[in-house]
């Protein structure tokens, strides 16, 4: 058995989830990620305690349901083509500078994930679904930030798991 301590981060991908395989397409790196806000954290579980009437003070039966996982991160790029892809809405141009237009309602945006630690261990998330949000405080010592919370989906394609982790190659 080997032992393998992952740290750091190489890098995140993003790309579009094919709809007839539920594989990643089109891959590319999500661009760059602020300092130490890349972040991957299971929720703790739900336990449902099942008593009987007779015994109240001890359980008969217990349910687990696992807790959701998540990827968080602060992409330090607020360029109209970002904003777009992760907020949704819509990129014009207007005299040879783009812009985004932010939607009136929320848009459901859901991609695949790839990342990459320091040490060589690779993350895969077959389907995430993506809520993103502006954080800017407008300071001379301040980034316009755009923080994305990626909630991991079953896949659309039942054969494929959720998430996996690949272990450095030796």
């Amino acid at each position: 058995m080997s032992v393998v301590y992952s740290y750091g981060l190489e890098y995140l991908k993003a790309g579009t989830i094919d709809g007839t395989t539920g594989a990643a397409t089109g891959l590319a790196s999500v661009g760059d990620i602020f300092q130490d806000t890349c972040d991957i954290t299971q929720g703790d579980p739900t336990i449902t305690k099942l008593y009987s009437a007779q015994n109240p003070n001890t359980p008969r039966k217990s349910f687990a349901q696992p807790g959701s996982k998540t990827l968080k991160f602060s992409l330090m790029s607020n360029d109209a083509d970002t904003l777009a892809k992760y907020l949704g809405g819509t990129v014009t141009t207007v005299n040879s500078v783009k812009q985004w237009n932010a939607p009136s309602t929320y848009v459901d945006v859901e991609l695949a994930f790839e990342l990459k630690t320091s040490d060589g261990t690779i993350i895969k998330i077959a389907r995430g679904g993506v809520t993103a949000k502006l954080n800017y405080a407008v300071r001379t010592n301040s980034l316009f930030l755009v923080d994305v919370v990626v909630e991991v989906l079953s896949p659309k394609v039942g054969v494929l798991p959720e998430m996996i982790v690949i272990e450095p190659a030796a």
